[in-house]
């Protein structure tokens, strides 16, 4: 490594810059990255313009260098000590263009070499990833572990017309605690449904008679609240699109791969815990003729807002105009006003601006509070 005197200079150039940085990565064990309750990925961006408000007053702006990124908070280079508690503004670079401001409060400051310090910075709101990363980044954060078959468990229903491809998926989990239950059609699926609750389906795009997003609208109206993954081999975008608006979670594409397979399943069993003091009930919860329909669009909704997010990412104006439309035009009429208001916002600056980055604030809401939005009712939430 360079000596310290090479790290004087309060902005590094390129070659010193990637070398502090290894650095600091190499230091980290791997236990401690173990230990983290959340993926953080490589974000190293320089020139991140960032906004300081002292405790004791005082506003400094200047530019940043980052190290790595999480839906939770960012890592950055400063040339100097920042307190902890210290209110700062980030401006983080999205993957293809424009800036998003995300603001958040300093947890701690490292001292590094010379007059340069990494700080951790937690955001007041939670951040998508996949705005900023690239996409290549967060296809393969999953594979470059291997997944412990054994951390797999619950209930898996597969849906797929032939029997070798269901013998080679059962096979592919077979050393997992996954109970897999497979069928070959939409019908025989709404049936099992009918019987008992499952976390995960897992359906082809080609069913007999149908295809996945005419289907998964019966599976949801059959009571299947838990996540859906399709594999397809499917490539076009509206396809695509219209399987995230029908209420898939997630898309895999063919042919299966084993790891790969069980890091979908395990994303898709990990759901995010919205603190009861959060949540955000309808209008008409309560009423039992409404209970398995507010189920269903709540289940729906989040997986239009997972869709959402990768149109974002990939500055997709129209198929991202389409998702709001939809979420305004069916939050208010399932309960849910406040998601209804903040998609109509989210539209009209759309539409004022036709630009996804100027908008970026609002579709921001638009996702915060659809990730509040929940079943059941305020007396009975954290019980």
């Amino acid at each position: 490594m360079a000596s310290d005197e090479a790290f004087r200079a309060k902005k590094l150039p390129d070659h010193l810059l990637k070398e502090l940085l290894d650095k600091v990565d190499a230091s980290e064990s791997s236990q401690k990255r173990n230990r983290r309750k959340s993926d953080r990925l490589s974000y190293r961006k320089r020139d991140l313009a960032l906004q300081i408000t002292h405790p004791g007053g005082g506003l400094i702006s200047c530019e940043v260098a980052a190290r790595n990124l999480s839906p939770t908070g960012i890592s950055f280079l400063y040339w100097n000590y920042l307190h902890t508690g210290t209110n700062c503004t980030i401006h983080l670079k999205r993957h293809l263009s424009g800036t998003v401001p995300a603001e958040g409060v300093v947890m701690w400051c490292r001292h590094l070499v010379g007059p340069h310090h990494l700080v951790g910075l937690h955001f007041h709101e939670r951040i998508s990833q996949s705005l900023f990363v690239d996409p290549k980044e967060l296809e393969n954060a999953d594979s470059k572990e291997t997944i412990d078959p054994a951390s797999l468990a619950g209930r898996l229903l597969h849906v797929e017309s032939q029997q070798v491809e269901q013998l080679l998926f059962r096979t592919m989990l077979s050393e997992t605690g996954m109970e897999v239950v497979a069928v070959s059609d939409a019908q025989a699926a709404c049936a099992e449904l009918g019987k008992g609750k499952f976390d995960l389906i897992v359906t082809e795009y080609d069913l007999p008679g149908t295809t996945a997003n005419k289907a998964i609208p019966l599976f949801r109206q059959a009571g299947h609240s838990g996540r859906i993954l399709c594999c397809t081999s499917e490539t076009e975008p509206s396809i695509l699109l219209s399987l995230r608006l029908c209420g898939a979670n997630a898309i895999i594409q063919k042919p299966l791969i084993e790891q790969r397979l069980m890091a979908f399943i395990r994303s898709l069993l990990v759901v995010e815990t919205v603190p009861p003091s959060e949540r955000i009930f309808s209008q008409f919860a309560g009423q039992p003729e409404m209970e398995q329909l507010i189920e269903s669009y709540v289940a729906q909704t989040r997986a239009m807002l997972e869709a959402l997010s990768q149109e974002i990412q990939f500055d997709h104006f129209a198929a991202a105009r389409r998702i709001i439309s939809r979420v305004k035009g069916s939050a208010g009429s399932h309960g849910f006003a406040t998601l209804s208001a903040a998609a109509l916002d989210a539209m009209k600056s759309l539409d004022a601006t036709s630009s996804i980055a100027k908008a970026a604030c609002q579709l921001q809401q638009v996702h915060d509070i659809g990730r509040r939005i929940s079943t059941g009712t305020a007396e009975n939430a954290g019980k």
